[in-house]
């Protein structure tokens, strides 16, 4: 005799429950007198394509897949669904599963649209694919990437590799090892970048850290924004005070020496205005430092000569009368 079919119509006649003749079929190893039927206690058995899986609290979903897919994921969470793929979890209330591997959505209304080994746990997270993503906060995001992980309350990884989004709302574009560790920091991609600082931002380029708040590190590399409100540019531009800006296009380090700064560091500076072209460089520097340093000074001499000048024009007209 044959064994009794894995799923049958419920009564309502359209969805399908675990057959409980099979369960104990299955548990015994042995195949009841069952007579020889295409009906079960009068219910029809039909191959489902929208197989269900049917717990003490809610109807789970799994989608069409063979009975060796469907064995191998769970759908237990209430209302819970898991469309296709092997090995997936989805354990959250109303979470949902599209397929790949060794998937699970733990979170409420979670989303794991397919992938390997990703992991949605909380309210409304969502991973779209990639390997090894983590959704850890309520309504964070990781579009893909692997071994990404966005814990903050809202936060998004658009892609890339070791990535993390730990301040609620903070984004990482991509690249590789980025933090965007505050609260609003963003970090738009390169690699081992920190955005430390709320509201703050760094651009891209490589070991950048913007610390102070409303800080950006304007890409480069070796860069640290570390004052409120500061901008560092270039390489190994440190600004420490607030409200200031460093754009280093040297080789060594330049740090920043005051509040509300502007600092560059270059090699030659070029001003063109319409066709005039003036280039400042270490010969002429000088001549211009102390031109400002004796800017007082000379002006009182022109003046002076301006006002003899005067004079002569009076004494010479007066002569001509």
């Amino acid at each position: 005799m044959d064994p009794p079919k894995k799923y049958v119509k419920a009564p309502d006649g359209k969805s399908m429950i675990l057959n409980p003749k099979y369960t104990a079929w299955k548990k015994n190893d042995i195949v009841p007198p069952f007579p020889p039927s295409n009906y079960d206690n009068d219910v029809p058995v039909a191959v489902a394509t929208a197989s269900v899986i049917a717990s003490s609290s809610a109807i789970s979903y799994l989608s069409d897949s063979s009975d060796d897919e469907r064995d191998s994921n769970d759908a237990s969470g209430q209302d819970a669904h898991v469309s296709g793929g092997l090995s997936n979890v989805a354990s959250g209330v109303r979470s949902t599963i599209g397929g790949g591997a060794d998937n699970k959505a733990i979170g409420e209304k979670s989303t794991i649209s397919g992938g390997q080994r990703n992991k949605a746990t909380k309210l409304k997270a969502t991973v779209s694919g990639g390997a090894q993503n983590k959704a850890l906060g309520p309504m964070s995001t990781v579009s893909g990437g692997n071994n990404n992980s966005a814990n903050g309350r809202s936060s998004t990884i658009s892609g890339g590799e070791i990535n993390m989004a730990t301040g609620n709302l903070s984004v990482v574009g991509g690249g590789k090892n980025n933090k965007a560790v505050e609260r609003l920091s963003t970090i738009g991609g390169g690699i081992r970048n920190e955005a430390s600082g709320e509201f703050s931002v760094v651009i891209g380029g490589q070991d950048n850290c913007s610390a102070g708040r409303f800080s950006v590190a304007n890409g480069g590399s070796k860069n640290k924004a570390n004052g409120n409100f500061s901008i560092a540019m270039g390489r190994k531009a440190t600004v420490n005070h607030h409200r200031s800006c460093l754009i280093n296009l040297g080789d060594n380090d330049c740090t920043s020496k005051s509040n509300n700064e502007f600092r560059v560091n270059a090699k030659v500076f070029t001003i063109i205005i319409d066709d005039i072209e003036v280039k400042i460089d270490k010969n002429n520097i000088k001549n211009l430092s102390n031109l400002l340093k004796n800017g007082n000074k000379l002006q009182k001499q022109m003046e002076d000569q301006q006002e003899q000048m005067n004079e002569m024009q009076r004494q010479i007209q007066s002569l001509m009368k």
